[in-house]
């Protein structure tokens, strides 16, 4: 079989390979950060079309939140490239919140993102730092699912101590309980014993600041009264 002869691809086949890429490219110029290059995933993720984006600083493009005092993602990612320019080697970011403003014909209102970047330098044939490619992956699903389970966990937690607590309370009821019932039955028991006294203990001996007790009938009840003449 003869050999293949393989074209060698033209400025406008690269560019196409570029702008149809799988990944979320952004092209900068390295002196001001202005885009050059877009793939379309990138447009895709960030809500945004070339025609309104290449020739203008990525700051522009992508502000920080203005209502948002906490914002760092204009700082992180400003950092980030200034040590590719003064390192001359890629620079990976951690996971960086970084909002997202929607097409003003969806009301313009940023919308919460988090993104794993890699800004990367491109060199001349003289070794020079022309470009620097900007690589953003979408990871927001993801660290949504970390928050949501973090969420539950801390619910679970929550929820065990309530019971533990729940289970503490229900452990000392039931001992009041016991000890009340045990009084209960000490008081009872006290009852019993005077009422038995009583009935065997002869009148004359149950005299009481002035009352006598006396035993008044067989249904062994206990009548307090006092004398109006003692006869002897």
């Amino acid at each position: 079989m003869g050999t293949r002869h393989i074209q060698e691809p033209s400025l406008e086949m690269f560019r196409r390979l570029f702008e149809n890429s799988p990944s979320r490219y952004l092209v900068l110029d390295e002196m001001d950060f202005q885009v050059v290059a877009v793939s379309e995933a990138y447009l895709a993720a960030t809500m945004t079309r070339r025609d309104e984006i290449l020739g203008r600083s990525l700051f522009d493009v992508f502000p920080d939140d203005p209502e948002d005092p906490d914002a760092d993602g204009v700082r992180n990612l400003r950092a980030s490239l200034g040590r590719v320019k003064s390192e001359r080697r890629a620079d990976v970011m951690a996971v960086q919140r970084y909002p997202i403003r929607r097409p003003h014909a969806e009301g313009g209102q940023f919308e919460e993102r988090w993104w794993s970047v890699i800004n990367t330098p491109i060199f001349s044939e003289q070794d020079e730092l022309i470009y620097i490619i900007h690589r953003a992956e979408d990871v927001t699903p993801f660290v949504r699912r970390i928050d949501e389970e973090e969420k539950e966990q801390t619910d679970r937690i929550t929820l065990e101590s309530h019971v533990q607590l729940m289970q503490t309370e229900i452990l000392l009821r039931a001992q009041d309980l016991q000890r009340a019932n045990e009084q209960l039955r000490e008081s009872k028991r006290h009852a019993e014993l005077l009422r038995r006294v009583c009935w065997n203990v002869p009148s004359g001996m149950l005299w009481r600041a002035g009352m006598l007790w006396r035993p008044l009938s067989r249904a062994r009840t206990v009548n307090a009264a006092a004398p109006a003449n003692s006869k002897r």
